[in-house]
């Protein structure tokens, strides 16, 4: 019985692949920079108007631990400008910003 080798790891832009000559490696691996990252809470503010989103948003945000991400839907045409506003007077990160038919979709990353 021969000794399998062990596998080595290689770090490249902050992803760890694995080099096993038994398997075949992945023809395309997307960096963690090329989608955004999952919420740690959604909140759901589609129907109430200015300023409501945007002071729901901030307060939910303040109470989460920095480095948490918080998820805001939003139907006011006014939630995006008002949230990244605000992000950026708290010095939190707005990550990014998805608009279809119906909402927008903001993801705010709490200043750490």
């Amino acid at each position: 019985m021969g000794v399998r080798p062990t596998p080595s790891a290689v770090v490249q832009s902050g992803l760890v692949a694995t080099a096993d000559p038994e398997r075949p490696a992945p023809s395309a691996v997307a960096s963690p920079a090329s989608r955004p990252p999952e919420p740690y809470r959604t909140l759901d503010v589609r129907g109430l108007a200015c300023p409501i989103p945007v002071a729901r948003a901030a307060q939910t945000l303040t109470a989460l631990t920095p480095g948490h991400v918080l998820e805001v839907l939003a139907t006011d045409p006014d939630a995006e400008l008002d949230v990244r506003a605000w992000a950026t007077r708290s010095g939190d990160d707005v990550l990014s910003v998805e608009h279809s038919d119906d909402f927008v979709r903001i993801l705010v990353r709490r200043r750490p």
